[in-house]
C-alpha cells in the first residue's frame, strides 16, 4: 500500500502538505474557545477564499465559515456540526507543481516546486482523501496541458 501511494506520488508530482484527522480532533476535544488546532486555522482561512468547492470539502468550508470561532468564540459548535453532519474523516492539504508542457500533445513537461497549486481534499479515510488528492492532480495537470497548448496556438499564431 505505501509503495503504491509512493509510485502515485511520483507520477504525479503530488505531495501532502497538511492532515487532519477530524474525528481525532473532535474526539480529544481540541475544537475549544476561540483558536482553532494547527492545521485547521489553515483549513479556516482557505474557506474564505474558496466559497463555490463542491462535496465534502465544500460543505466543510462553508460549515467552518458560517461557524468561525475567531467570530463567535465557540469552536465547540463547529465540532458539534462536523459530527452531526458526519464528516469525521481526513482533511488533507495537497500540492502539485505548475506544469510546463513543452510538448503539450504528450505528458512531457517541465516543472518547479517553485511555483504549485494548492487544494483541500476530504474523505472518511485516508484512503478515500489520497484518492480524491490523486483525482484533484490529475486535473491540475490536465489545465496546466491545456493552458500550454493556448500559449503555443497563441506563440505560433503570432510569429505570423
Amino acid at each position: 500500500m505505501n509503495n503504491e501511494r509512493f509510485q502515485q506520488a511520483e507520477g504525479l508530482t503530488l505531495r501532502v502538505e497538511k492532515t487532519a484527522d477530524l474525528a481525532a480532533l473532535v474526539g480529544s476535544g481540541s475544537f475549544d474557545g476561540r483558536h482553532l488546532p494547527e492545521p485547521l486555522d489553515d483549513f479556516l482561512d482557505d474557506a474564505y477564499h474558496h466559497k463555490s468547492t463542491s462535496g465534502s470539502i465544500g460543505e466543510l468550508f462553508s460549515l467552518f465559515r458560517s461557524n468561525d470561532p475567531e467570530e463567535d468564540g465557540d469552536a465547540e459548535e463547529l465540532a458539534y456540526q462536523i459530527m452531526k453532519r458526519d464528516l469525521l474523516g481526513v482533511v488533507l492539504k495537497v500540492a502539485t507543481p505548475v506544469k510546463s508542457f513543452y510538448q503539450p500533445e504528450t505528458m512531457n513537461c517541465s516543472y518547479s516546486w517553485g511555483h504549485y497549486h494548492t487544494a483541500w481534499v476530504y474523505g472518511h479515510t485516508y484512503e478515500d482523501a489520497w484518492s480524491e488528492a490523486m483525482q484533484w492532480a490529475k486535473k491540475s495537470a490536465q489545465e496546466d496541458k491545456v493552458k500550454s497548448l493556448k500559449e503555443k496556438a497563441k506563440k505560433k499564431g503570432g510569429a505570423k
